[in-house]
């Protein structure tokens, strides 16, 4: 009696090699998904805190010349910010919102603190916070 040796897979065979590999697609496919979104969040996350950063920056550097909050105000709608009650608001890049508030109830007289708060659709709000006192404000 010969025996030839079947030289090729069974069908079994390649149908469990091909949902192995099956398996393995897709777990590779939601590791990337889940990567991209985690670092699209990320960018948003700093874009947004570097824009909070940077009008506390100028609002910071322009302090000496502030003799009333009326000057904080001007210059806050210099900067394109529309005055409200109590916030003043800006939107950047459409999915970027700005506001900041001045606290004028501090203890001390002339102190003011300057909370800017930035809001973006898929990061958490972002708050900076800074007490100023001007050159000339009492």
């Amino acid at each position: 009696m010969i025996f030839k040796k079947n030289k090729g897979f069974t069908l079994i065979e390649v149908i469990i090699s091909i949902a192995i590999i099956a398996v393995i697609g897709v777990i590779l496919t939601n590791f990337v998904s889940t990567t991209i979104k985690a670092r699209n969040i990320s960018i948003e996350r700093l874009q947004l805190l570097a824009s909070c950063t940077s009008y506390m920056n100028e609002i910071k550097s322009m302090q000496e010349s502030f003799s009333s909050v009326s000057d904080i105000e001007d210059l806050l709608e210099a900067m394109d910010f529309e005055k409200g009650t109590t916030v003043f608001k800006k939107v950047e890049n459409t999915n970027i919102n700005i506001k900041i508030t001045i606290n004028r109830n501090m203890d001390v007289p002339g102190l003011y603190e300057i909370m800017v708060v930035g809001t973006s659709p898929n990061v958490n709000d972002i708050s900076i916070s800074s007490v100023i006192k001007g050159g000339g404000l009492d």
